[in-house]
């Protein structure tokens, strides 16, 4: 499309449109839409003259609009015959909106408290009627976007990819604590029955348990025995499928092993023979009763050094809510044992740090 051809072929058209013995001559640009997308009505002396339309509402999800290219090209036919005299309607240049007044419609619009663009009022009882029509989407959406901020703040257990649920540290003898995390496929499930068989116990992660050596020393023996019987089965594969498996050792033995299907129990009991085999203690820490908000707190005062002043977080925080709300969860961590406080310094715990990494 060519600007200045599009513009005088449609200010020609108006022209010619207009009919005689009226003063001034009225162009109104009007929006409208279909299945198709958005497109400007040209309209001479109340009657339509043309369409202007450059494409479809693809555009929209391309970044290709705004500036729509028919306001721009409307705006200077308009321009243009402004000049001679006619009067020009053109309610929304910026924002498509079908419910725009026409220019017979010019005592009854009001206009809009948000943008100041003139709209014709709802009797809705349940829309709001100091706003245009795309200001209330506009207004919609933050509301929208607003509430699923405020639920991901507020909820506890948020999705594993954001924040692990689980984190292990297992202590062996002259090495420093090795840590897992349930995002990157370690053997909780397989790993609980064990323990649970060899404390004779129930074992709740959420409440953050801790097994002495004793008690590992029983878990591998169990975790040993469930090994045995995985290969009493086992079936290693053949040479064209071992793209596919591991070559493992257990007792000594070196065994191919399937990264699929019946191969990955088998996996995870040896991996855990090797886990619980130097282990003297292991610890759990659960990530399953944090908020989003609670997250992001102990994170600040991780990066912190640890030890922060209280009025700093809050200051900090805002993004995340309220000072009320800020105020409520370093309460709520300080319960958890996440941090302590002496009413002007937070200060991570051991749990807090853990957590918070």
């Amino acid at each position: 499309m060519k600007f200045e051809d599009e513009v005088k072929k449609y200010v020609g058209r108006c022209l010619k449109a207009a009919k005689p013995g009226v003063e001034p001559h009225v162009f109104e640009a009007l929006w409208d839409g279909d299945t198709q997308g958005w497109f400007l009505a040209l309209v001479v002396d109340g009657e339509d003259v043309n369409v202007l339309s450059y494409g479809g509402d693809f555009r929209m999800f391309a970044g290709d609009v705004p500036p729509w290219p028919e306001a721009r090209v409307a705006s200077e036919v308009g321009r243009r015959l402004e000049q001679l005299g006619w009067t020009v309607w053109f309610p929304r240049p910026e924002t498509p909106d079908d419910d725009a007044p026409t220019y017979a419609q010019r005592s009854q619009a009001s206009t809009c408290t948000q943008c100041g663009n003139l709209f014709l009022p709802n009797d809705s009882p349940y829309v709001p009627n100091d706003i245009c029509w795309p200001c209330k989407q506009e207004r919609a959406r933050k509301r929208a976007i607003d509430k699923r901020k405020q639920q991901l703040l507020e909820s506890p257990s948020p999705p594993a990819s954001e924040i692990p649920i689980i984190i292990c540290l297992i202590a062996g003898v002259g090495a420093s604590e090795q840590r897992m995390s349930a995002m990157a496929d370690n053997p909780f499930p397989e790993l609980v029955r064990v323990l649970k068989l060899a404390s004779q116990a129930e074992v709740d992660l959420d409440t953050n348990p801790e097994f002495d050596e004793s008690t590992l020393r029983v878990a591998l023996g169990h975790t040993r025995r469930i090994v045995h019987e995985l290969l009493a089965e086992h079936e290693e594969p053949s040479p064209e499928w071992r793209f596919s498996a591991d070559l493992l050792e257990f007792e000594g033995q070196k065994i191919w092993v399937s990264r699929l299907g019946d191969g990955t129990r088998l996996r995870t009991m040896m991996r855990m023979v090797s886990q619980l085999g130097g282990a003297t203690r292991m610890r759990f820490f659960s990530k399953s009763a944090l908020s989003v908000r609670d997250a992001h707190i102990l994170r600040m005062l991780n990066v912190s050094g640890g030890t922060a002043h209280e009025s700093a977080l809050l200051q900090a925080a805002q993004d995340f809510g309220s000072e009320d709300a800020v105020r409520h969860t370093l309460r709520r961590l300080e319960d958890l044992g996440c941090v302590t406080s002496n009413g002007t310094m937070v200060t991570l715990t051991e749990k807090g740090q853990i957590l918070a990494t």
